[in-house]
């Protein structure tokens, strides 16, 4: 009996962690979906800007990330996107202040 409810607890756990997960990448891939419609960008840079927003959910939902961190992040995230895309596209992209603010935040 013991064994049962320990095995069930344990397939409940797995259950909620794979949940949470595929919001993770479901938000990320809206992120990235929206980035790469308004600027047209190539496999390259999705793939990227993808990582990023995989980085920047990750430090957001880590218990163990500072404030100081948190509070940098959009800040980091833009550097790292003035890195790979061009002064046009992130011209544009800071243009679209609802889209700036959903990646960066």
């Amino acid at each position: 009996m013991k064994k049962i409810i320990a095995m069930a607890a344990i397939a409940l756990a797995c259950s909620l962690s794979a949940t949470a997960q595929e919001a993770k990448k479901s938000t990320t891939q809206t992120e990235v979906a929206a980035a790469q419609k308004f600027l047209g960008l190539d496999k390259q840079k999705s793939d990227i800007l993808t990582q990023l927003m995989d980085y920047k959910h990750k430090i957001k939902e880590d218990p163990k990330s500072s404030d100081k961190v948190k509070q940098e992040l959009p800040w980091m995230l833009e550097k790292k996107m003035e890195g790979f895309l061009s002064k046009e596209e992130m011209t544009k992209l800071k243009g679209n202040k609802e889209l700036f603010l959903q990646i960066t935040q």
